[in-house]
């Protein structure tokens, strides 16, 4: 694939013009000037005669914004593939291996310490975080992203070393792996499945009566039909665990007809902030100041010159109701949470938290949402740029930190190495006690 330095032109100016006018934060972002950078970047993308290397550049670019929900990505046919016979996690402070070649000595979950020599959160800040959102890095790294990275960057041998100690591999090449095993809990030998949509999500019901419903998306709009058309078999349950761990969003709709059943009127999930933008506020604000505008009052030059510098918001109140909901289900709730947990599925945990529906167990949640709008590139890549940002009824912003649970829990390196779901348990544990 080539792409014209025509195209690459174009395609960076779209990225720079639609974040100008419609990313969400920029009155987060005081010392960042925005037109400067893209200036930088032109002479750069200019030079990137190579697709790779240039939508490299776009993603050094987006992430300047310092937002999970603005990105950009590479079309499949330049995108480099898992080039390492290695994976890593977020885990436990740092990077560690989360499976590797069985025959290299080092234990799995070992920490990571330092890649071909250089420590390893120095490598980060030069090879890595240049590219991606890495604010709140237990979250972005969780699955795996930087052993991805370090295969995009480290060719022939790449050395790691960890706390229990280094192994070699070659860049490209295939071994035998030792892997974790999958996590799992003493329950799920007893609970009965009551339905499972492959992708979308599962319900089980435990011998005490315990309804789980495990959520894995909020893209699938089929959700609302695995949950009302199984109504009657978890509706005389005696409590809900709603597990949104590994749900890394999509859209809030999808999950409105779950929530909704556990409350018996409307629900808030929390507002959405999205900038105001007047061109002729702009072209006024560029001559006058707040305190020179005859005839006007000093709330409304204000507001000319908030509109102007993207200070300004239109504000829409999330609250809601499913008018189909077949169902009110008064029993106690327990939400699990995890690092994974993100955007729509954060939406979850806003309404039954903040609302007090819900005990929130697990560990803080991803932290990024945003209703991002989407811009195709040149070689057929996109990008997405944040439009809105979200808080909780109590106003309340999570980007970049997460939402908190109630109660924390989490799986430690012992529980991982035996496979034992500390999170459920501890779950079970808390509604147990609610009954």
């Amino acid at each position: 694939m080539q792409i014209s330095l025509e195209d690459r032109i174009i395609g960076l100016s779209q990225l720079w013009s639609t974040a100008k006018y419609n990313f969400a934060r920029w009155d987060e972002l005081p010392g960042l000037d925005w037109d400067a950078e893209y200036r930088a970047a032109l002479p750069r993308v200019i030079a990137a005669d190579d697709p790779a290397a240039y939508y490299a550049e776009l993603m050094k670019l987006v992430t300047l914004l310092r937002d999970g929900h603005s990105y950009v990505v590479m079309p499949d046919e330049i995108k480099p593939p898992y080039a390492v016979p290695f994976y890593t996690s977020h885990r436990w402070g740092g990077h560690v291996v989360s499976s590797l070649p069985k025959d290299c000595g080092v234990p799995i979950y070992s920490r990571i310490t330092a890649i071909n020599g250089t420590p390893v959160e120095d490598w980060c800040r030069e090879k890595a975080y240049p590219y991606v959102w890495h604010e709140k890095a237990d979250s972005r790294f969780y699955q795996g992203a930087l052993g991805y990275i370090i295969g995009c960057h480290e060719t022939g041998a790449i050395t790691i070393d960890t706390d229990g100690g280094a192994f070699t591999v070659r860049h490209g090449e295939e071994r035998e792996l030792a892997e974790p095993p999958r996590l799992s809990h003493p329950e799920f030998e007893t609970a009965e499945l009551l339905h499972r949509t492959d992708g979308c999500c599962s319900l089980y019901k435990t011998a005490d009566n315990i309804a789980i419903f495990e959520v894995d998306t909020c893209q699938d709009p089929t959700l609302k039909a695995a949950l009302y058309e199984n109504l009657d078999k978890f509706r005389a349950c005696r409590g809900f665990v709603i597990d949104v761990r590994y749900n890394n969003g999509g859209s809030s709709r999808n999950v409105e007809p779950l929530v909704q059943l556990f409350f018996e009127s409307e629900f808030d999930f929390g507002a959405g902030y999205s900038p105001l933008y007047i061109p002729v506020y702009a072209a006024m604000a560029q001559y006058r100041y707040p305190d020179r505008y005859e005839g006007l009052t000093e709330t409304e030059a204000k507001l000319i010159h908030e509109i102007a510098e993207h200070k300004s918001f239109y504000v829409d109140n999330y609250k809601t109701r499913v008018a189909d909901c077949p169902a009110f289900l008064a029993q106690p709730v327990v939400v699990l949470s995890g690092l994974s947990t993100a955007s729509a599925a954060e939406s979850v945990l806003t309404a039954m938290k903040y609302q007090n529906r819900a005990v929130i167990v697990g560990e803080r949640s991803y932290g990024s949402t945003g209703q991002p709008i989407f811009g195709q590139l040149p070689g057929g890549g996109y990008f997405g740029v944040c439009t809105q940002k979200g808080v909780m009824p109590d106003g309340a912003d999570f980007n970049n930190i997460g939402i908190a649970p109630d109660i924390e829990a989490s799986i430690s390196k012992e529980d991982a190495l035996n496979g034992f779901d500390r999170v459920f348990d501890k779950g079970l544990e808390v509604l147990r006690g609610m009954l």
